[in-house]
């Protein structure tokens, strides 16, 4: 599937230290902050050890793992953590944006039917193409919406269309 410039996330390179000193980054125990992780979770370093971009599909192939992993919340914050790390590590910490890694978890959870979900992430995609349209998030948020402030750094909820209950 060709990808536009735009949507070649990020490539899947060794992230880069911060720019900030090691004083800014730690807490005051000494440790790192949860969302400012120096490596990448094992999940995810498997996705980039295997792509050369992190784009629209790898972003769907760790919210697929996370949740086949992990408790519904402990899957959407590692997907947090994961993402803030890709964005920091590539010295674009603004580009994440709540909304829309939270939306995606949700949009990939609907889609977790043990009928179809496979054992692979090749076999949940090929019974749920429609996930790597990255568009698809359009049919329940305006853009005016996604392209807010408040959508960057909290979650809301779609304004055009809700998403079915996740039970």
């Amino acid at each position: 599937m060709p990808q536009e410039k735009s949507a070649k996330m990020m490539t899947a390179s060794r992230p880069r230290r911060s720019r900030h000193s090691p004083a800014e980054n730690d807490s005051p125990d000494g440790t790192k902050p949860r969302d400012e992780m120096t490596e990448p979770d094992p999940a995810l370093q498997q996705i980039l050890e295997r792509n050369e971009w992190f784009g629209h599909r790898q972003h769907v192939q760790l919210a697929w793992t996370y949740l086949r992993t992990l408790p519904r919340d402990q899957a959407r914050d590692a997907m947090r953590r994961s993402i803030r790390h890709m964005a920091q590590a590539h010295d674009a910490p603004d580009r994440y944006h709540e909304t829309l890694t939270l939306a995606w978890m949700d949009v990939v959870d609907l889609h977790l039917d043990p009928g179809t979900c496979g054992k692979s992430f090749d076999q949940f995609i090929e019974h749920n193409e429609r996930l790597l349209d990255r568009h698809l998030l359009e049919h329940h948020y305006s853009a005016d919406l996604l392209n807010s402030g408040r959508a960057r750094r909290e979650y809301v909820a779609p304004d055009l269309q809700p998403f079915p209950a996740l039970t």
